[in-house]
């Protein structure tokens, strides 16, 4: 097992109890454990998910000399499109002395409902991206709640590491969140489709859906250069109001013109 504070955030801090975590269940599976920690993130100032992530991961085993390092896989099959981590893009970070594979064609779903067959993983299971490097879940975030969902249709929720689950999806704001949610859709449908939480998620991949199509239409139309261009006035306006000393009314701070709150 190989593990690197740096690389789930960008700081490289982590709370101790995670690195010990992480030892107890490699000594539980029999497995060694590499841990370390990098700057990676905060050398590489782009979007994580988007653009480098499969890039990140695979540096890591190339720096610890691996032989081989598997990169699970972050879509299904057949949900595969524009994303950081893909089956075609993560082997090609291989060298001469290490091997990247891109590995698992099923959900992330499918996935977690496989974890909870083993309790020493399942008991360890840590997703949070709102903890900042701590050793909880917070089960409200986007990570938490998808990762709840699967749990809770098998009864497994309440020997996993997460509070009580209330009948809830997270938001999709894009392509990878909405295939998350339609592969959530998939799974209810086969093991528990009378469940209230089936509804909720099939209500929320549709109403994404919608919003990323129009999206989409805003970006091939000349609407999307008018949006970008008012969003690039909004730094110069923030500047430029700042240097103005603020209006007093009767000693009080009078509320400023637009681009001074909001813009």
């Amino acid at each position: 097992l190989l593990f690197m504070a740096g690389v789930e955030y960008p700081s490289p801090t982590l709370d101790r109890g995670v690195e010990a975590r992480v030892r107890d269940v490699a000594g539980a599976l029999q497995k060694a454990v590499i841990t370390g920690r990098t700057n990676l993130r905060e050398v590489f100032p782009l979007a994580w998910p988007e653009y480098y992530h499969g890039a990140g991961l695979a540096s890591v085993a190339v720096a610890a000399g691996l032989r081989e390092g598997l990169i699970s896989s972050a879509h299904a099959l057949n949900h595969l499109f524009f994303w950081g981590s893909h089956r075609l893009l993560d082997p090609l970070w291989s060298t001469e002395a290490t091997r990247i594979v891109h590995y698992g064609d099923i959900s992330r779903a499918e996935k977690t409902v496989i974890i909870a067959t083993n309790q020493t993983i399942l008991s360890n299971l840590r997703v949070c991206v709102t903890n900042k490097g701590g050793g909880y879940n917070c089960g409200k975030c986007w990570k938490c709640l998808r990762t709840m969902i699967p749990l809770a249709a098998i009864d497994a929720l309440k020997r996993a590491p997460f509070p009580k689950l209330a009948v809830h999806a997270p938001g999709m704001e894009d392509a990878s969140a909405m295939a998350f949610g339609e592969e959530l859709v998939e799974l209810l449908n086969e093991i528990a489709p009378a469940s209230p939480l089936l509804r909720e998620v099939r209500r929320k991949v549709s109403a994404a859906r919608i919003k990323l199509a129009a999206k989409e239409m805003l970006r091939q139309t000349p609407l999307r250069a008018i949006y970008r261009r008012a969003r690039g006035i909004r730094v110069p306006c923030r500047r430029l109001m700042g240097s103005i000393p603020p209006l007093r009314i009767d000693g009080q701070i009078a509320p400023g013109p637009a681009c001074n709150n909001g813009w």
